[in-house]
């Protein structure tokens, strides 16, 4: 067989060389950490704790996606401890997304589609659905994604045509979509809620009520729980970089 001849042409998106890392501020000492290793990439990260256990005793552990070993996968980082626990999660897939953490179970967003022989992944998420940005009820009863449904993605950036939908842990099937173009979302109840049988969903989705001010652009929200406040990240005009900024909600 003779060699093949010609030349190939072919494109990469290269190899970062920085660090894109997880960090935690003491809201009262003002106290930067850094909970990642300075190398890596890592993002998406989430507190392991629901934060409202008085008892937790790492209250900095967080969950994460890191790509330190060529692709992307779940990690749990213990302070005290100098490398991060890798987590179950799919292998395989380009693409994870919030990793949560509660009562024991991992939720987490992944592009893989074939169940995994011999493992315990169970899907949430319909067939032919698409769903981002996981959030969790503290009691572990609830979920809430930002969803495309069934609908392809439009090619749209700036602004994602997503719809809030939340579901039970225990029933996914049974979607109800609370709030139209909306992205990213944030729980902070305690008080679970019951649908009874005879419930009229037709109410929703619901009007939304703005939180942070007009103007203001304002990305990734996450609920304190215990009080009215949320951490975003913001880009204000003339300014270069994204900051966290805290929100009273109630007023």
């Amino acid at each position: 067989m003779d060699e093949p001849t010609g030349t190939v042409l072919f494109t990469t998106v290269g190899r970062p060389y920085y660090g894109f890392d997880v960090f935690s501020l003491d809201l009262a000492s003002r106290r930067e950490r850094r909970l990642t290793d300075g190398l890596s990439i890592n993002f998406n990260a989430q507190f392991a704790s629901a934060g409202d256990d008085e008892d937790d005793d790492d209250p900095e552990a967080v969950v994460f996606v890191s790509e330190r070993t060529g692709c992307p996968r779940v990690y749990l980082a213990r302070s005290g401890f100098s490398q991060p626990e890798p987590l179950p999660s799919a292998p395989g897939s380009l693409f994870h997304d919030r990793p949560i953490l509660r009562n024991g179970l991992l939720y987490f967003i992944s592009a893989h589609e074939r169940r995994q022989v011999g493992r315990e992944i169970a899907r949430l998420t319909p067939y032919g659905s698409v769903d981002y940005s996981p959030a969790v009820s503290q009691t572990g009863k609830f979920v809430a994604v930002a969803s495309y449904g069934s609908r392809p993605w439009g090619g749209e950036f700036h602004a994602l045509n997503t719809d809030i939908v939340v579901f039970r842990e225990s029933d996914p099937t049974e979607r109800v979509v609370v709030a139209e173009g909306g992205g990213w979302p944030t729980c902070i109840f305690r008080v679970e809620f019951e649908f009874p049988q005879d419930t009229d969903f037709s109410r929703f989705p619901l009007a939304p009520t703005r939180v942070t001010p007009p103007g203001v652009h304002c990305f990734t929200p996450a609920a304190m729980p215990g009080s009215n406040k949320i951490a975003v990240a913001t880009r204000r005009r003339g300014k270069s970089y994204r900051h966290i900024e805290i929100f009273d909600a109630g007023s």
